[in-house]
């Protein structure tokens, strides 16, 4: 581009003061090619530097601001918040376990079933849904797929209907718990989360999201294992290697853990089954009950919905009891009627019977666990400690089973293994909190 004074000073001589915009031969002399001029191309490197200088320290400055303004945004929770979260996402159950920072050691953990119904064109998540719930948040949490109760016409672009919105709404009912039991009115509020060993990136960053909708702030993940791990009261620093097996109310996952370096230990493999779980022990005491009074009174009440939910709910109370129980009294009145009038269910249901009962599943669970060794290069021996979490590891007589075929390594005390996953990331979540307090 010519400089504005010379083309005035083209423009008084009486010269075009427009070049042409046809290039021949001829013109090319002295000009840069590709371009029409009749002056030769005047280069100023000087200027051309000063040029890229400025480029270079503007982008660098704005680099640098913008750095400081992700560092302010990030710390903000921190700076404004006086209680710290952490999260178990389950199969079965979402817990939320909170910590009053200001008062050191008041906890409370808040608790909702991780299930959906959708009826009538109604949302419905947590306790609500668990009676007729047919579908887990985290199950579909790893698919993009809206969630539509079997045989319900419901409209599937519908937003409502997104397992990213139900769990917000889920976590925003648990935020208001925490938060109501420990008197707090908070938002954005710094949360670590205990991940399954079975998400990746994207269903981390769909929790992210999740969360800062429900009101939380995400300071970190760590593995559900690792997060049991962080649970012990007594951890020794001896140990190298470790055995976390936790049951579920759907699956059991038995994991190794390198605990050479306690602060970040690592998982060296991981598998999980089906074959031993709560809902497994649930089917095994209905399949008692109902056959016996099947037995009994000649009436099946596998084809009796109402008493099915009934026999469910007996279930899992008499599964609970006999944790740490010898004997389950089971009483169902009215469980269903014939000609002769009403039915009753009486039923004493023994430890020893429902150990009888979950034999085989225990055997599949020791071929997991030979193969989760097996997978971590590591012999029984290797073993230092077993770390026991999930509701059904409070059956003390499966704890035993496992630890004896593990050859009786060091059983680590994790306080209720129900809720120890979402312990440890709360404490994760406390270390950080203090952290920060003593670079402050």
């Amino acid at each position: 581009m010519l400089p504005v004074r010379r083309l005035l000073q083209r423009s008084a001589a009486g010269k075009s003061a427009w070049p042409s915009l046809l290039v021949t031969g001829d013109d090319m002399n002295g000009v840069k090619r590709g371009f029409r001029s009749s002056a030769p191309v005047e280069r100023h490197p000087v200027m051309i530097g000063l040029l890229g200088m400025s480029i270079a320290l503007t982008a660098h400055y704005t680099l640098r601001a913008h750095r400081r303004l992700q560092a302010q945004k990030e710390a903000e929770p921190f700076e404004r918040a006086t209680m710290v979260l952490g999260l178990d996402v389950g199969l079965t159950n979402t817990r939320l376990a909170g910590l009053d920072t200001n008062e050191g050691n008041e906890n409370t953990i808040a608790t909702e079933p991780t299930s959906v119904q959708i009826r009538s064109g109604e949302v419905i998540v947590g306790a609500l849904a668990v009676k007729n719930s047919v579908r887990r948040l985290r199950d579909e949490l790893q698919h993009d797929r809206p969630l539509v109760q079997l045989g319900v016409d419901a409209d599937e672009t519908d937003p409502s209907f997104k397992v990213d919105s139900m769990l917000t709404t889920l976590l925003g009912r648990l935020h208001d718990n925490v938060a109501s039991a420990l008197e707090k009115d908070e938002h954005d509020v710094p949360c670590v989360v205990a991940l399954p060993t079975e998400f990746g990136d994207a269903e981390k960053d769909r929790l992210r999201a999740i969360l800062t909708e429900a009101n939380m702030h995400v300071l970190g993940y760590l593995r559900e294992p690792v997060a049991a791990m962080f649970a012990s009261n007594d951890w020794d620093e001896t140990f190298r290697n470790a055995v976390v097996f936790d049951m579920g109310g759907v699956e059991s996952r038995c994991s190794v853990l390198d605990c050479s370096n306690p602060e970040a230990p690592s998982i060296l493999s991981t598998q999980a089954t089906e074959s031993l779980s709560g809902e497994v022990l649930d089917e095994a005491i209905i399949d008692v009950l109902a056959t016996d009074f099947e037995r009994k009174n000649n009436i099946n009440l596998r084809t009796d919905s109402l008493a099915m939910d009934r026999l469910r709910d007996a279930a899992e109370s008499a599964k609970k009891e006999l944790s740490t129980a010898k004997v389950s009294h089971i009483n169902l009145p009215f469980i269903t009627a014939d000609q002769k009038g009403a039915k009753h269910l009486e039923h004493a249901l023994s430890q020893s019977t429902l150990q009888r009962l979950t034999f085989s599943s225990l055997e599949k669970s020791f071929k997991l666990i030979a193969s989760v060794l097996h997978e971590a290069k590591l012999e029984k021996q290797d073993i230092d400690a077993i770390i026991f979490c999930g509701g059904g590891m409070k059956a003390k007589y499966i704890q035993s089973e496992i630890a004896t075929f593990l050859e009786h390594p060091t059983v680590v005390d994790v306080g209720n293994e129900e809720d120890a996953v979402v312990r440890g990331a709360l404490k994760a979540g406390q270390r950080y909190w203090y952290q920060k307090e003593m670079k402050d």
